[in-house]
């Protein structure tokens, strides 16, 4: 059973290198989202374990392309920061300014703080900078830091204010212009009176040792600072304290503690894979080593630092400020070409829906003009049909849109009143004589030519009382003489007799419902439905009508 346990052992302990592996590999975190990714990079970056967070956060920014809401996009470059943190952290200067080169593009396109894009570009800079020796990487670095310093305070974003006054104070110290930064260091006293946060009054501390006037001053406030470190994490911030520290004690002559605090600097390193902070532990360790007369040990340490530099990319691509530039600039004119063939290729589609626009508008005026010139024709034609009813009332009734349907309206005035017509009323009125159909017809078209057809109250009964004959006897001889019901008989009399007061002066100041009420409608409603069925036209319509042609008369 012993035996078997460790033999598991052995294989978990085999497998688990391969099995981390796949894990940190891009297909084993497709499906995790990209919350939890930049989680775990985060924790992957505190445990400086670079190349698996550098997988996490890669894989969070290829996921920016098809981002659709504006959280997805910060994610997107949230991944972006933390594959340049980890390119920076593992000296892959060219792939880390190509990440600052994307970030900015994402942060201007989308209007986004610039706090930690400024910050990127501050440590990005100052790296170089440590690394190359070049004081113009440093200058370079200055207005980011100093601008990412104001934006996390009016963000209250206390990581990157401290972060970005660290980053500007060794700047200055580099270039002997701490008066440069008297402003932020005001502000700075301000958050540690008022925070308690150790990092404001560590930072005050750093400051005060790089300006201090002796070595032994400085280590006073390096001993400070180094009671505010906690005991647990914060790797980089101690091994950069212990580096400074030995620095120094060297100055003062105390070489062994110098040495001991440059080790340990170097150790944490190692542990952590701090490279950058390696090279500056080890130069330290060079210089010490000189000052103690070791020249072997002194040249160990040096052989040691070429070949530490040899395996850094920041020596062996990136040796001038110019290249950068040049690389900005090239990545500036992509873009102005990108937007310059976007905007040929909009305005080239804008044409040609502007083009199909107009020839579609043009189709619609032409063939609303052919209908506007159909319905004004017969709009004339049946004005000028009215007109002439006007003068003949009895053979218009005959000749007005004879395909009319023959049905009877009810109508309120009541000459929709009801006559039973039973069977045979037409085999009645067969047997009348001729003389005696012509007699009702002649009473007929006598009545209707009168102004008794335009009383409220005129209905069948009356019209037969007037001519002394039977309601249905008057109504049969309606359908044989006039070929329509008595109630479509009457409102065609009627809308003639409204359409010639339409056109009379006499009437001119009368509204729609007044003509309809002085030829016998009691309603508006009835009067313009019974005008609509009578002449095909809205009252409106025929008055437009009417007066188009008044006017061409005139003329």
């Amino acid at each position: 059973m012993r035996s078997l346990t460790l033999s598991g052992r052995l294989i978990v302990a085999f497998l688990l290198p391969f099995l981390m592996s796949y894990f940190a590999s891009g297909e084993a975190l497709r499906n995790v989202s990209s919350e939890e990714l930049l989680r775990r990079g985060g924790n992957l970056m505190h445990m400086n374990d670079y190349d698996s967070a550098y997988q996490c956060y890669k894989t969070v920014a290829s996921r920016y392309p098809s981002a659709s809401t504006l959280d997805e996009k910060i994610q997107g470059l949230d991944g972006i920061y933390g594959t340049l943190e980890c390119n920076i952290l593992m000296s892959d200067y060219r792939s880390a300014f190509d990440d600052l080169l994307l970030a900015e593009e994402i942060v201007n396109k989308n209007k986004l703080p610039k706090i930690r894009l400024n910050l990127y570009y501050g440590d990005f800079y100052i790296v170089l900078g440590s690394q190359t020796g070049k004081q113009s990487f440093l200058q370079m670095a200055v207005p980011y830091n100093r601008d990412a310093f104001n934006e996390a305070l009016q963000a209250n974003d206390d990581v990157a204010i401290y972060c970005a006054f660290g980053n500007l104070m060794n700047c200055c110290y580099v270039l002997n212009d701490f008066k440069s930064m008297a402003a932020e260091e005001k502000k700075m006293e301000h958050l540690a009176a008022t925070s308690n946060d150790w990092h404001y009054a560590y930072s005050l501390l750093l400051l005060k040792a790089l300006r201090a006037a002796s070595p032994g001053e400085a280590l006073g406030y390096y001993t400070q600072a180094e009671k505010l470190i906690p005991k647990k994490g914060y790797d980089r911030i101690r091994a950069g304290l212990y580096i400074d520290m030995a620095a120094r004690l060297e100055l003062t002559g105390r070489y062994a503690e110098a040495l001991k605090k440059a080790d340990g600097a170097l150790r944490i390193s190692y542990l952590h894979d701090l490279r950058d902070m390696r090279i500056s532990a080890l130069n330290a360790q060079e210089s010490i080593y000189r000052n103690l007369g070791e020249e072997a040990s002194a040249k160990a340490v040096k052989e040691h630092i070429s070949e530490l530099k040899d395996s850094l990319q920041a020596y062996l691509i990136i040796d001038d400020v110019m290249q950068l530039s040049n690389i900005r600039q090239q990545r500036a004119m992509e873009r102005r070409v990108i937007a310059a063939e976007y905007r040929e290729r909009t305005v080239l589609y804008t044409c040609i829906i502007l083009a199909v626009l107009l020839i579609v508008m043009a189709v619609f005026v032409i063939l609303l003009r052919r209908k506007n010139r159909e319905i004004r024709r017969r709009s004339l034609y049946l004005l000028d049909r009215m007109r002439l009813l006007a003068g003949q009332p009895s053979e218009g009734a005959k000749e007005v849109l004879p395909e009319e349907e023959d049905t009877d309206i009810s109508e309120e005035n009541g000459i929709g009143e009801a006559v039973s017509e039973q069977e045979g009323e037409e085999n009645e009125a067969s047997a009348m004589s001729a003389e005696t159909l012509a007699a009702i017809a002649a009473d007929i078209d006598r009545v209707m030519a009168s102004d008794a057809v335009f009383r409220p109250d005129f209905t069948l009964t009356t019209f037969a009382r007037m001519i002394g004959r039977h309601p249905k006897t008057l109504s049969q001889v309606i359908r044989r003489h006039c070929g329509c019901t008595f109630p479509t008989l009457v409102n065609r009399r009627r809308i003639t007799e409204a359409c010639r007061r339409f056109d009379s002066p006499e009437y001119a100041n009368y509204s729609a419902e007044g003509i309809g009420q002085s030829v016998g409608y009691g309603s508006r409603t009835t009067f313009t439905t019974n005008f609509r069925k009578i002449t095909g036209l809205t009252v409106r319509e025929y008055r437009v009508a009417a007066s188009n042609q008044g006017a061409r008369e005139k003329s």
